[in-house]
C-alpha cells in the first residue's frame, strides 16, 4: 500500500460520522498497512538472501560396509 493510498482511504475514513466506528476503521487500516509494509520487507530481504546463496547438491554413496561400520 503507498503512502498516497494511506491518504486517501484516510480521507474516505473521516467521512463516517460515528467516532468509534471511524476510529476502529483507522486502526484496522493502518493495522493491515503495517502487516502489508513487514511482509514485502521480509520477502524482499529472504529474496536478496537467496539470490546471493550459491547452492549445489551432491549425492553421495555409501557401501554396505561403510554404512555398518556407521555409529547408530
Amino acid at each position: 500500500m503507498t503512502y498516497k493510498q494511506l491518504q486517501e482511504i484516510t480521507e474516505i475514513l473521516k467521512d463516517i460520522p460515528d467516532s468509534e466506528r471511524r476510529d476502529k476503521a483507522v486502526q484496522l487500516m493502518l493495522q493491515s498497512a503495517a502487516d502489508t509494509i513487514t511482509t514485502d520487507i521480509v520477502n524482499e530481504l529472504i529474496e536478496k538472501k537467496n539470490n546471493g546463496k550459491k547452492t549445489s547438491s551432491a549425492k553421495i554413496k555409501f557401501t554396505k560396509k561403510e554404512i555398518e561400520s556407521m555409529s547408530k
